[in-house]
């Protein structure tokens, strides 16, 4: 039996964008980051920021890296353009960090409506690489002003690894993710890592303290995926050129994955000992996935298999017969169709707009 939620994708406006891209601009003539950022101004306006790099053997700044919030792609070549007009550069524009992000808007502005997405991208989302082993990996949300506060998603103990398959078949110690948080899966810095949100505010200035309130109608969920120079290069994006003439649908595969679990339809299996081990089995699993997601009954599932696989082999070398393994009648887990065709749709109209500003 497979879990989906009861969700209407029609309800809402799916969006991707490019949250920001951080470019490096390498000069042939000196200049100061005051002046670059004076020049950007000038060009696309002040949605930038700019750090300047010094060489060892250099007393003056030929390279600098530039921040450019939610930009269009427009702006990024306008950006280029000014730059090389006045100072030259020395090489192609280089793209170093990079993040993209997936909206919902609810068509009818609500705040159940928000509520309900954002449990179903925390709890369908897959990522793509191990985010257990490493605790700093592990699913949090974090909550309340400030530095607000953090809580992890999977119970866990430092310095006692040998306890964590038992914590992850347990399920009364997790906390699942409340709505008006901001979920993270990878360590801080990690590349890729993952935030899912619920957006009531734009344009934060965390030194002024300035902020915008969004009105009802442009409040929407997103999850974003942020990427480093490894990662980028990893998947071929390393100048602006190369990120221009990116398929923006292959993010899709590689960050926004979905996955619904499934589960044994224990009404049917015969009235005996094992029946009852298997519903409360899939009954614990229910109860991990409502309270961690794919991510943690994946996780569950996996620290079974190593129990499993321990106790086979305990009784294989001990001789003393036979095992029954545990089987399912399904994969654990499917791909969530109708999530997967929205997220795809929205990254290739990402993609349709990069490419119209190339070519314009």
């Amino acid at each position: 039996m497979t879990l989906e939620p009861h969700v209407d994708f029609n309800a809402y406006i799916t969006t991707a964008v490019i949250d920001w891209v951080d470019l490096v601009f390498r000069t042939v003539l000196p200049t100061q980051r005051r002046w670059i950022f004076a020049e950007l101004e000038k060009a696309i306006g002040s949605r930038s920021f700019v750090w300047q790099n010094r060489d060892e053997d250099e007393v003056e700044y030929r390279e600098f890296r530039v921040r450019f919030q939610e930009p269009e792609m427009k702006d990024l070549l306008a950006a280029e353009l000014a730059i090389k007009g006045r100072w030259e550069l020395t090489q192609p524009t280089m793209v170093e960090n990079l993040e993209i992000s997936v909206d919902f808007r609810p068509k009818v502005p609500s705040d159940v409506s928000l509520a309900r997405i954002f449990g179903v991208l925390v709890r369908s989302h897959i990522p793509g690489r191990d985010v257990i082993s490493e605790l700093s990996d592990r699913p949090r949300f974090t909550w309340g002003k400030g530095k607000g506060k953090t809580a992890h998603i999977l119970a866990a103990q430092k310095g006692k690894p040998h306890r964590n398959d038992e914590l992850l078949l347990a399920t009364d110690k997790d906390r699942p993710a409340v709505a008006d948080a901001s979920y993270y899966v990878g360590a801080k810095k990690a590349s890729p890592s993952w935030r899912t949100m619920t957006k009531i505010m734009d344009q934060q200035n965390k030194a002024t303290g300035k902020r915008l309130i969004l009105p009802e109608n442009e409040r929407r969920v997103r999850i974003e995926v942020t990427l480093s120079n490894t990662e980028l290069r990893s998947i071929g994006i390393d100048t602006m050129a190369s990120l221009m003439a990116f398929r923006f649908q292959t993010f899709q595969g590689l960050y926004f994955r979905f996955r619904l679990p499934t589960f044994v339809d224990v009404s049917v299996l015969p009235k005996d000992n094992h029946a009852a081990v298997s519903h409360l089995r899939e009954s614990q699993r229910r109860t991990k996935f409502l309270n961690s997601g794919v991510v943690g009954l994946k996780a569950m599932d996996d620290a079974r298999a190593r129990q499993t696989g321990k106790l086979q082999e305990s009784v294989d070398k001990n001789g003393t017969g036979s095992a029954r393994r545990a089987t399912t009648q399904q994969e654990p887990m499917v791909a969530y169709k109708a999530l997967t065709d929205r997220v795809l749709m929205a990254l290739r109209h990402l993609g349709g707009r990069v490419h119209a500003a190339t070519i314009s």
